[in-house]
């Protein structure tokens, strides 16, 4: 049975540049993905606030209102949508209990950018109809995002 090396017989030799590459690649195996928690809330047209639960990012996301009921996240950790992954938990829904109103909270990515939506629906009446944006809907709402490698 061969006989297996220590962590000194394994690093000796190396430079530290090497070493320094080595150790990304055990950590990228480790942990394939960087995250972002946030519990996110927003009032009138203020652009929405964070509380960071756990963030370890490059580049930690600037929050911005873009229009009513439009927010987003900007960070160059987003740079490829394909790689990033939301979870959204939570909406603050204020409609009376007599309407029949229904709010969602959705999300959209691009290059550099994740952009959340709260929308509703809504109807009083069989022929009056309407989907609009609401501001002051995030209150309690989680957000992660996971940047994979």
């Amino acid at each position: 049975m061969a006989k297996q090396k220590t962590i000194l017989q394994l690093i000796e030799g190396l430079t530290w540049h090497d070493l320094v590459e080595k150790l990304k690649e055990i950590f990228r195996r480790m942990f394939p993905y960087k995250n972002y928690i946030a519990q996110l809330t927003q009032e009138s047209t203020d652009d929405p606030t964070a509380l960071i639960l756990s963030n370890n990012l490059v580049k930690t996301p600037v929050l911005t209102r873009e229009d009513m009921g439009v927010y987003r996240l900007t960070s160059e950790d987003f740079a490829d949508p394909t790689k990033v992954v939301v979870s959204l938990k939570g909406v603050n829904v204020l409609f009376p209990e007599d309407t029949p109103d229904s709010e969602f909270i959705w999300y959209t990515k691009g290059e550099g950018y994740v952009e959340i939506q709260t929308t509703a629906f809504h109807w009083s009446e069989p022929d009056n109809q309407f989907w609009v944006n609401l501001d002051g809907r995030l209150d309690n709402t989680e957000i992660e995002i996971k940047v994979f490698n």
